[in-house]
């Protein structure tokens, strides 16, 4: 299977392009011709082409969580190589846009780091929510930061709302901490004010000079390139540059590393499911999509990733 999951080019290309601040990847059927096709006949998958021009051609298209983003591109590329009859084009743009996005039509499936809302659920009451992978919220530094390997939530907190200032409070060098955030919108930054920053507390209050980013690649380089600075991500895009910090969830609590084994077993703080959304009943398109996700084919490209399959 896993000669499956190789981003096989030969058939078309993914053009990753910006787009006012959102990135699109639009992948492009270029040939006819499908590998393994009707292998995925169980799950659902309808409509597989053979070069028969006579097949049907459908479009899907995607748009939301930039931490599912890698996910559903990645995912795109095989399953159109399987399937020549789609064309699948995946946007990327924040939770809270996917959502929008699949409640109004503008798209056929919504992706989202982050439990649909249930005001969300009042304006768009047809949502279905489907979980597509595992993930943990990572608590990240620069790799040259010392002497802070373990944090509380309630230190996290601390941090975001300027109670703690200086990296010496945590055992760390005497510098002021530099603090990363993501945009309004994201659905990670939802589950962080959730888990953290409602800790003890249904408020949530800032700090002044927060530095906010847009995106999870970002916050990725924006870490790696600042070495006092600290932020949160998926734990799909942890790179070599940052480190994510051991978490406990109260302080007498046991530090729990992020893990692909604890975020599994949700016994990392910030674990967290990540989700496709379809609006009413499912299209055939839909359901084939979905069921490939949530499929062994799917689950390997989830793991992939550097995200935690369901099982």
């Amino acid at each position: 299977m896993a000669n499956l999951i190789q981003k096989k080019q030969r058939n078309k290309k993914v053009l990753i392009m910006e787009n006012k601040g959102k990135f699109m990847a639009i992948a492009i059927t270029l040939a006819a011709g499908t590998f393994l096709g009707g292998l995925l006949a169980g799950y659902g998958l309808l409509g597989t082409s053979n070069g028969n021009p006579g097949i049907q051609n459908y479009t899907l298209r995607l748009s939301g969580s930039t931490t599912v983003f890698p996910i559903a591109t990645h995912a795109a590329t095989v399953f159109m190589d399987m399937y020549s009859n789609y064309d699948v084009q995946v946007a990327a743009g924040g939770s809270t846009v996917g959502i929008t996005d699949v409640g109004t039509g503008t798209v056929d499936i919504g992706m989202s780091s982050r439990e649909v809302k249930a005001s969300e659920l009042v304006t768009y009451p047809n949502l279905n929510v489907t979980a597509i992978s595992k993930d943990g919220v990572a608590i990240v530094v620069n790799t040259a930061l010392s002497g802070v390997v373990n944090i509380t939530i309630e230190n996290i907190k601390k941090i975001y709302n300027g109670t703690i200032t200086n990296w010496a409070t945590l055992g760390g060098p005497s510098h002021a901490i530099n603090i990363y955030n993501r945009e309004s919108g994201s659905g990670t930054r939802s589950t962080f004010e959730d888990l953290v920053m409602k800790y003890g507390t249904s408020t949530i209050t800032y700090v002044g000079g927060i530095i906010e980013v847009s995106g999870s690649a970002l916050m990725n380089s924006s870490i790696a390139g600042d070495q006092y600075g600290i932020g949160y991500i998926g734990v799909g895009f942890l790179g070599p540059s940052i480190k994510a910090l051991n978490v406990a969830a109260n302080p007498s609590s046991a530090n729990v590393s992020c893990t692909v084994a604890n975020i599994k077993a949700l016994s990392y703080p910030l674990s967290r499911m990540l989700y496709m959304i379809t609006n009413g009943s499912m299209s055939m398109q839909e359901l084939a999509f979905i069921n490939f996700m949530t499929g062994p084919i799917g689950q390997q490209i989830v793991a992939e990733e550097g995200f935690v399959p369901l099982v």
